[in-house]
Parts: C-alpha cells; sequence; structure tokens
C-alpha cells in the first residue's frame, strides 16, 4: 500500500505522540526530544543535534537554527499542506517551545488572536494534537522545515 506525504507525516506524528515518554514529568516537557524524533523519521534530524555539546539542542536552540540556516518564514494563510513539514517555533527567556504543524486543513478558531489557526502536533503541558494558540502563549513563527 502506498501512503501519500500527508498521511505519512500524520502517522509518524500519531505514533510518536503516542510514546509515554512524551508526557510531562519532574516539572519538564519535551517538546525538543518530540520534534527532534519526529523528523528522525524523515532523516531530518541532523540540524537540531548539537555535536559540540553531544546532545539534542533545546527549543531555543532550535528557533536560533531555524532562522540562522535561513528556514524560509511562512504567514500562517501560506501553509500548503500538500508534503511540506512546517515547525512553529517560539524563542522564550529561559524556555522557548517548537512544535509541528499538523496536516491538514482543518483550523480552529482562536478568539486569542482573533484569526483561525492550524492544528499542532504539541508536546508541552499539555500533549496532542490541539490548535497552534493552545500550544503557544503568544503567535509563534512558522518556518518551512522540508518538503517530502
Amino acid at each position: 500500500m502506498l501512503i501519500n506525504p500527508i498521511d505519512k507525516i500524520r502517522h509518524e506524528i500519531h505514533k510518536c505522540l503516542a510514546t509515554y515518554i512524551y508526557l510531562p514529568h519532574d516539572n519538564k516537557t519535551y517538546c525538543n526530544i518530540f520534534v527532534y524524533e519526529f523528523l528522525s523519521k524523515f532523516n531530518l534530524e541532523n540540524n537540531f543535534y548539537s555535536q559540540e555539546k553531544k546532545r539534542i539542542m533545546l527549543a531555543n536552540e532550535m528557533y536560533d537554527q531555524l532562522v540562522n540556516k535561513g528556514y524560509k518564514k511562512i504567514s500562517l494563510q501560506n501553509i500548503d499542506m500538500d508534503d511540506n513539514i512546517y515547525l512553529a517555533s517560539q524563542k522564550g527567556k529561559e524556555h522557548g517551545h517548537i512544535a509541528v504543524i499538523y496536516p491538514s486543513h482543518t483550523k480552529t478558531f482562536s478568539s486569542k488572536w482573533d484569526m483561525h489557526v492550524p492544528l499542532v502536533a504539541n508536546v508541552g503541558n499539555e500533549v496532542g494534537i490541539m490548535g497552534l494558540n493552545w500550544a503557544f502563549r503568544e503567535m509563534p513563527e512558522i518556518f518551512l522545515y522540508a518538503k517530502i
């Protein structure tokens, strides 16, 4: 059975989210580990591993990579769900946050931002598929990470 790119992305998201290790514990959340693991399913994780520190980057470091490596910033209206992987990322004072845009034409209305927003695969205090507005306190930046 051939699987189309959108279904492959969804399938890998759900497989990763089904892993209990991403549930918050010990006052820690694991968005960076989730994103790294998800991207590894497509052999796209290399930019988020620090050779210098010998570890997966933290969310703020991932944000810096997206900006410094010139990944294209995308407006919410220009997200194309065909076969692209998009990341929503926000740098924080101490800890940032990063999530995978869930490939779906379903949107949710954010009264906080007074607009329709996409769904994301979120690993944080809450783990699951949810509106972008539930995963981020403020509007994150959206980056086109890869075309599969």
